[in-house]
């Protein structure tokens, strides 16, 4: 056992190694074939979950000392299973993946998601990445014990926290002071961080980023958040809006920010997606105002983006412009270019 525990680089050939009736579930319910039999199906009970996990409970070693990454999900009936997590983790974890569904906040299961989060990362200093997809009301609980120890995490490069809560400046400053982000996800649709956009500094944060991906309220904040970034090597960035309209200038205030990155973008993508809206608005959808139609002379700034190769926008505006200049662009660029 001794020699297992030394150099198991998983969880998968352990769980292999239990009778299949250990995961027997009244109710039937499956998972997927990963952790199964002759790549069968398998049952499972969350009670028999716990009781493996309770197995080892060393406050100082672990029955896995190789894992490299987690990826752990759970919803209120089993929240408590957290409290069992930190015992399997060690500094060698490498990537941390949690996932949450709705689950109730009540006092009880809000200290044990905060008490196990705080000892899972009392175990894992050497964590390089982290992917947090929560919805509310779970998600602020998670945050407040996530966001404020990323500095703790000296080599974390990839960070996406998707979850439904309220930004500040303060958590934004903390995420973006982060001296080795390279690969940036953040669901920013809340409202408290966008009073204060206007006071973001200029190429202030994410000094090492490559790569952001942005899901925001409204088009213009991409233009703020845009524009605090001091990294000199993004190669990607993906903006998502919650909008169903953005006014030209907008847009061409958004590019120019973009442009300021043309020595090191190779792929831009600004969209739309809050299909639901657009159907509800119908053929009334695309604006034919004058603030929303966008020109030539607004997409301008992309003609400075020299190691553009992917370029996709996609914002439901009218966009007044020939074929002569969409081939001309598609020229520019190669053939992967997209403007609608």
């Amino acid at each position: 056992m001794d020699v297992l525990w030394s150099s198991l680089p998983s969880l998968t050939a352990f769980f292999k190694c239990l009778p299949a009736d250990t995961w027997y579930e009244e109710d039937h319910e499956k998972i997927t074939a990963a952790i199964g039999w002759d790549d069968e199906y398998s049952q499972y009970s969350k009670s028999h979950t716990r009781r493996v996990l309770g197995w080892y409970q060393d406050p100082t070693g672990s029955p896995f000392p190789n894992l490299t990454d987690l990826s752990v999900t759970w919803d209120d009936e089993d929240a408590l299973s957290l409290t069992y997590l930190p015992c399997l983790v060690t500094n060698k974890l490498c990537s941390l993946q949690l996932s949450a569904s709705e689950t109730a906040t009540n006092g009880f299961t809000d200290n044990s998601i905060r008490l196990a989060l705080r000892s899972l990362f009392n175990r894992c200093s050497g964590l390089q990445c982290l992917q947090v997809v929560v919805s509310e009301p779970v998600a602020l609980v998670i945050a407040d014990e996530v966001i404020p120890r990323l500095v703790e995490f000296p080599r974390l490069h990839t960070l996406e926290f998707d979850a439904d809560q309220e930004w500040n400046l303060e958590s934004l400053y903390q995420v973006g002071r982060h001296p080795a982000l390279k690969h940036v996800k953040l669901n920013l649709t809340g409202t408290d961080w966008r009073k204060h956009a206007r006071s973001l500094v200029a190429k202030s944060l994410f000094p090492a980023l490559q790569t952001m991906k942005l899901t925001l309220t409204h088009g213009a904040d991409s233009f703020h958040l845009i524009r605090m970034l001091a990294s000199t090597t993004l190669s990607r960035i993906e903006v998502y809006h919650r909008t169903y309209v953005m006014a030209a200038v907008d847009l061409q205030s958004i590019l120019e920010e973009i442009a300021s990155h043309r020595h090191s973008l190779t792929n831009v993508k600004l969209m739309v997606y809050d299909y639901d809206q657009a159907e509800a608005m119908g053929d009334g959808f695309r604006s034919p105002q004058p603030p929303y139609i966008v020109q030539e002379y607004h997409l301008q700034p992309l003609l400075s983006l020299n190691h553009l190769r992917d370029l996709t926008i996609s914002l439901e505006t009218l966009i007044d412009i020939d074929d002569g200049w969409t081939e001309a662009t598609k020229s520019h660029f190669g053939r992967n270019v997209t403007i609608r």
